[in-house]
């Protein structure tokens, strides 16, 4: 009975969080053919190039939605350490690899053969994964300075170099502001000196 009700649990959607994201992607393709159509016509002789690409790129987004809709997130608790950990090894490769290629003034892409991406985007995502596995795990701990507060600061603070160094501000301010959803900040205030936990 209660693998029935998972499986069926799993099926569903949140129209109410899936709405707003196939909203944006369909602006966001809109903006795209708006603002290169021209450039495309020039260059490539069809003012839907860009516009194909980017359709593209979307389809293969919403899939991989549908995939990991259906993988239980129990899955990343293992994952949580090896994607950090994989996350600031991409961010480190840009500026002593050679791998990095500059676009609009930074260097912030990497490129291995065909391929490009930017690392801050997977660091989005890791920092996210780490955070939520961290917090559920020490959920008993969170307002201990030692255990709920200081490591996540560090790992944040480490990211925030990393990423300041290759990125612009506005793409830094992403990190902080997807740790803040991921958590209450009020639980990562530690408790005035003298004070007993719990006590406020």
């Amino acid at each position: 009975m209660a693998i029935e009700q998972q499986k069926t649990a799993s099926l569903r959607y949140d129209i109410m969080l899936l709405f707003p994201v196939l909203l944006l992607v369909g602006i966001g393709i809109v903006m795209v053919y708006s603002a290169s159509s021209a450039l495309a016509l020039k260059k490539f002789g069809t003012e839907y190039f860009f516009l194909k690409k980017q359709a593209i790129f979307a389809m293969g987004g919403i899939i991989a939605l549908v995939v990991y809709k259906h993988i239980p997130y129990r899955w990343y608790r293992s994952l949580a350490y090896p994607i950090l950990l994989l996350a600031l090894g991409l961010l480190t490769a840009i500026p002593i690899s050679g791998l990095g290629t500059s676009a609009g003034g930074a260097a912030r892409w990497l490129r291995f053969g065909p391929v490009s991406f930017q690392p801050s985007e997977f660091a989005r995502f890791a920092v996210v994964i780490f955070m939520a596995y961290s917090m559920s795990k020490k959920r008993e701990a969170l307002k201990d300075f030692y255990i709920g507060f200081l490591p996540h600061v560090l790992v944040l603070s480490a990211f925030t170099v990393l990423i300041l160094c290759n990125v612009p501000i506005r793409r830094f301010t992403l990190i902080p502001s997807c740790c803040l959803d991921t958590c209450d900040p009020l639980a990562l205030i530690p408790p005035p000196l003298g004070s007993e936990p719990g006590s406020t």
